[in-house]
Formats: structure tokens, sequence, C-alpha cells
């Protein structure tokens, strides 16, 4: 064969437009390129946007403020500017798709998942980073699409809603992004906006939209901070059982917040902020529009994670481009500024970190949520706080909490234990000399004793003392009733609201110090042919042994990963091994009418435990069914999973989130009946 000539350019530009399809750094020889460019799936061009529209971008961009001048502001100048946009709202980005199911994931873990026709979607809210977002499209298992997206912007704009027709929610944005101290503020923790429900500005929420709240965002408390009137009629969340609904009616601005008249109704709000962040729950905060409460609280935060004020002033001033002017020289928002820069301390960080404490917010509070909202490395923060003497004056007890000093505006607690053989007879506590012990003593003066609870399924104990005294020990046997038997008993035992079963072995209970109310939880079981409950056999996640019960409470699965996340309300089972023709039935399990984050799951894995899909169990809706599954409701409470005979052979295991709080009061057989009355 002859050699033909080439142009070492044209090799060199066809070897860049394989880089720009894959988004890989490979070089290729001639002699690659072919196989190199037959292993293109649908790859598109790497994309790079701004994640903030253009005005609101411009805005930031632009406009620098003196935080030692309030009475300027430069906002009108952009909210005011007319677009074909609404500037509340984030710009998107187009990319090209095939019939099929989109999935989009960006740097923090958000993934938006929906079936999409031929031609092109706009993908909103992904997270802005150096590491980007990847977004495929499938068909039967198929890649049909792939690519990577850079949203750029420091700024987080969330927009919910398709339409964005009237009732859709509105100026939404996250905390993230903002330079702070130590480094930024992490995204995806914190959620801002306007209210979700109620009767003030008519927003009605479509499953649409909560799927982006709950399974987009993952957010999992609702902080609400509207007042009672604003919140008639409103029971719960307006994202129903994905997140808890917490109601803290505040005051804003500096009225609000003065550490010596209302500013105490400020700590439960930042405290519930504090722990749901904390425990990686991302929060959504609100009141009506998200300015003036929703700004005041936004604010604080800032400050405290030492974010510069003229940056908090235009994220205050970004209100405005919902279409409702927030001015940063408005009266009540500078009087709030000047009411904090009377606080002590040198920087506005320390003054807001000072004020805190005042209100009793901990400086371990502080701290904890600093290390886990700030991307970097915040510096430890010490109110500027006096500390007292404590001197504990005991007789016949002891006490808990053994610090010789208190803390300025902070709590102090203490429980006070009786020796063995004595009760608390008397207590005298004084404060500065003032006695205070009939505002802050809980407990009796005379024989603390302590409650006991029996809840006894088909067993009995021999000590049905229903009071113990505090500090002395509590023993009972327990027996099983005739044709039941204690092995594989759920026994659960609390003192105090703790869990300490572990008190309980081989029918015997014993306790050996008192220190709060007891509950004694016990069920037995059927002695002799009872269909076994595959719950106790289940494998653990990862397969790597088989623990005592085969279920974890609190949690739920992915349906688009297959890993666990925390969830309140549900709990999930083990890997239980399946086969074309196995029949699973789930206790008590009344017809699930709704899919979404805690409800009804079912998810498949390979037998190495690596996920495949999973599916919602709906009642009456097909749609949402597996399409290898047949789901039916079998009696009141029992629900029947058939595998059907095509099944997939890579699907090897199976495994359930259950809408049901303690995985110990459900039942769950296997190629089997379900028992009378087995939960």
């Amino acid at each position: 064969m002859s050699k033909k000539l080439y142009e070492e350019a044209s090799v060199q530009d066809i070897a860049v437009a394989i880089r720009e399809k894959t988004g890989g750094a490979e070089t290729y020889k001639i002699a690659q390129m072919g196989d190199a460019v037959r292993g293109i799936k649908g790859g598109a061009k790497p994309v790079t946007y701004s994640q903030v529209n253009a005005v609101v971008a411009a805005y930031l961009a632009d406009v620098t403020y003196d935080p030692d001048d309030y009475s300027t502001s430069q906002i009108e100048q952009y909210a005011g500017q007319t677009t074909g946009y609404r500037k509340d709202q984030p710009a998107g980005v187009a990319v090209p798709v095939e019939d099929g199911t989109l999935t989009a994931s960006d740097a923090i873990g958000g993934v938006l998942r929906k079936d999409v026709r031929s031609g092109t979607e706009t993908l909103y809210n992904l997270a802005p980073s150096a590491q980007g977002a990847d977004y495929v499209v499938q068909r039967s298992g198929i890649v049909s699409v792939s690519g990577h997206l850079t949203p750029t912007g420091a700024l987080r704009m969330i927009r919910v809603g398709t339409t964005l027709a009237a009732g859709s929610p509105f100026n939404i944005r996250d905390l993230g992004g903002w330079a702070c101290d130590g480094g930024t503020i992490r995204y995806g923790l914190l959620f801002r906006g306007g209210e979700l429900n109620g009767k003030n500005y008519g927003v009605k929420l479509t499953d649409a939209d909560k799927d982006v709240l709950c399974t987009q965002l993952d957010i999992r408390a609702e902080i609400d901070l509207r007042s009672a009137s604003e919140i008639s009629g409103v029971s719960g969340s307006a994202l129903g059982s994905a997140a808890t609904w917490e109601h803290y009616a505040v005051t804003p601005y500096a009225s609000g917040v003065d550490a010596d008249g209302l500013g105490a109704e400020y700590a439960p709000v930042l405290r519930s902020i504090i722990r749901h962040v904390c425990a990686n729950e991302p929060c959504y905060i609100h009141c009506m529009l998200g300015a003036d409460r929703t700004g005041t609280v936004c604010a604080i935060i800032e400050a405290l994670l030492g974010v510069a004020q003229p940056d908090i002033d235009k994220d205050y001033e970004l209100t405005s481009f919902k279409g409702e002017m927030r001015r940063r020289s408005d009266a009540a928002y500078a009087g709030l500024v000047r009411y904090m820069q009377t606080m002590a301390g040198t920087t506005l960080r320390d003054k807001v970190v000072n004020w805190a404490a005042r209100i009793g917010i901990t400086a371990a509070e502080i701290n904890a949520f600093r290390a886990a909202m700030i991307d970097g490395t915040p510096e430890t923060v010490t109110p500027d706080i006096a500390t007292f003497a404590v001197t504990n004056t005991l007789s016949g007890a002891a006490t808990d909490n053994t610090a010789a000093e208190a803390t300025q505006y902070q709590p102090y607690e203490a429980t006070i234990i009786a020796q063995d053989g004595k009760t608390i007879s008397a207590v005298t506590i004084k404060m500065g000399g003032v006695d205070i012990t009939s505002e802050v003593w809980q407990g009796d003066e005379t024989d603390l004793y302590r409650k006991v609870k029996l809840n006894l399924s088909n067993c009995s104990t021999d000590n049905t003392l229903l009071l113990v005294i505090d500090g002395q020990s509590y023993g009972a046997n327990i027996a099983p009733d005739a044709g039941y038997t204690l092995d594989g008993a759920t026994v659960t035992i609390t003192m105090g609201g703790a869990d300490v079963s572990n008190y309980y072995s081989g029918g015997k209970i014993a306790i050996p110090r008192v220190t709060g109310n007891i509950e004694i939880t016990i069920s037995t079981v059927e002695s002799g042919g009872t269909t076994p409950n595959i719950l106790v056999d289940a494998f653990k996640v990862g397969g790597v042994s088989k623990p005592a019960v085969g279920f974890a409470n609190g949690k739920r699965l992915s349906t688009s990963t297959g890993v666990e996340k925390d969830n309140t309300g549900s709990f999930v089972t083990g890997f239980i091994p399946i086969k074309a023709g196995s029949v699973v039935r789930l206790k008590p399990l009344t017809a699930p009418s709704t899919a979404g984050v805690g409800a009804t799951a079912v998810v498949f894995y390979n037998s190495e435990k690596v996920y495949q899909t999973a599916s919602y169990i709906v009642v009456n809706s097909s749609a949402a069914h597996f399409a290898n599954c047949t789901y039916e409701q079998e009696s009141a409470d029992v629900y029947k999973v058939s595998f059907n005979s095509d099944i997939p052979t890579i699907y090897a295991y199976v495994r359930f989130t259950l809408p049901i709080a303690d995985g110990a009061k459900a039942y769950v057989t296997y190629d089997a009946e379900m028992p009378e009355g087995g939960n």
C-alpha cells in the first residue's frame, strides 16, 4: 500500500476534538485515533457558564460598599432594570439530550434526575466549583449523551418550578460561596428564601418543586420565621415528611436582636440551625418574602462566619431582585448594623460572637457551627465574657457537674444524685447571693422517686413496683407466658430517655443505679413453628457480618445511588438475596400513596452489592413500579413483593426503605406466608 501525505496541523486538530468530546487529556498516535473516535458515546463538549443571571452578576461585580457609610445604596440601578427573565432566578445551561433519563450531579452531591425527550434540556441549581458537574442521559442502561459542566460565580441562585407561574417559590438562594473567616461558606447546607405555603403569597408546591427541594437540594429542615397570624392553617412543612417543620416567630432588625430585650427569641432559632448543620442536615430558612426576618437571621449567621460587612449588605440587598426593594441605607437595616457595632470586640465577627454569647449560645456551639459551615480553616473564637465561681455544698449527695466556674450568659446545668440509701430532702440554689431555687430547680425536694412503666407482651415480671428511689438499683426476672419464649424476644429498656437495654440478659434485668424514669418494653415470640423474620438474618451493609438485627433505624436509601442517608421516621433493611420467582412480604405496611424521601423504596444490587436500580412502591401508579416486580397489598397491613421470572440475573440482592420508625416493630418474610400477629 502506498503511503499518503497528511498535514500535521489537521491531525492535531482531530486529537483536540477527541479531547473536547471526552473531557480527557490523552495524547494519540494516528493509529489510535480511529478507536478513540469510535469510543465516544454521545460525549458533549465541556461547557463553562455563569450560574448567576447577567444583571445580578453585574451588581455583584461592579458594586463596592463602604462599611462606615450607610447613607448610600446602588441596588436600584440593577434591580430596577427591565429584563426578559425573572431577576431572582439563576441562569441555566442548555445541554443536548436524547430520549431517556437525565442524571446530573455536582461537586457537593446534589443530584438531579428527570425523564427527557430528544432536543435540549436546561439545567439549573448546580453548585459552582472548579470540579464542575457531570450529566448523562441513559435509556435501558445505555448512555446516549454525557457531558461536563463548570458553573461559575460564587453566588448560587436557586430555581424551583418549571414554568415559574403564579404560586411558584421565589427569592431562593444558597448561603454558600461568600468569602469568610478562613475560607468560604460551604454550599448546600443553608438556603434562604420566601414562604413555601400559606395564605400570603399563594405559593403551592408541585411534586416537581418538592423534588428540587428534597432530592436535588436534600433539604431536611424548614425553619419558619413567620408570625402566628401568617401561618394560620399551616401545621407542618410544605415539604411533607421529608423535612421537619420548626416555627419560631421573631422580630427583625435592631429591636428584635436587642440582647437586653427580645434578643433571646433568636437563641432557639440559631441553636436549631447549628444542630441541623452540624448533623449535615440542610435547612431552608424563610419568613414570608425572605427579606426582613430571614435577612436578619442570615446577616447574623454570615457575621458569625466572618463574612465582611459589605458582602453581608449585598446579600441582604439581593432580595430586591424579587421586586420589593431592600436597601442597606434603609433605617431598619442600618439600625441593625449600628446595634451590632455596640457589642464588645474589634471585628464584626467578634462583636456578633459576643452578642450570641449574651443570648446563651455557647462558644462550643459557635465553633462547631463554624467548622461545619466553613470550607477552609476557620479560627477558633472565644467570646469576651466573664466567668463566676461555683461552690457546691452537698451532704449525702453528689453532682455530675464538678466545674469550678460558670460562664456569663451561658447555661449551667447539674444533676444532683442521692447516695445509696438516701433521698434528697432539701435544696437551696443561690446566684450572686440571691435565692433562685424556685426558678431553676426541677425535681422534688423530698423523696426523689423515679417511675417504672411496663409494656409486657405475653410475659410477666416478678417486680411490679412502679416507683423506685433515685440512686438505688433495680432488678427483675422476666418469665414468658405458656406457648411463648424469650429466645428472639424484642427487649427495649430506657432510663431517662436513653437506651439501657444492655442491662437485660437471659431473662434478667439488672440496673445498678437508677438515674431517671424507666420504661421496659418486651415482646416475646411464639414457641415452635414460627415463620422466621429475615430482618434478623439480612446481611449488614457491605456484607461484612450478620448483625443481631439486620436493619438500621433513622435511615433511608437513595434511589439514585443506593447509599444510606439519615432520615427520621424510616428504617432500611440489610441485603436480602433474591432470585426469579422470590416473594418478600412486608408488615406493617399499608398501601403507600406517594414516592419521595423516606417513602417505601426497593433498591437492587449486584452480587458485589453495587447499586443497580431502584423504584418506589406506590399503589395504583404503574409508572412508579419497577418492571421486574409485582407489588400487591395482600392484607390490611401486609404488602407482597414478587420478583418476576424475567428479572435480570445481575440483580442478586434487594434492600428496602420502609416508612416505619423502628425496624424492631416490623416483620419481613422470604418465600413464606406472614404469620398471624407477626411484627
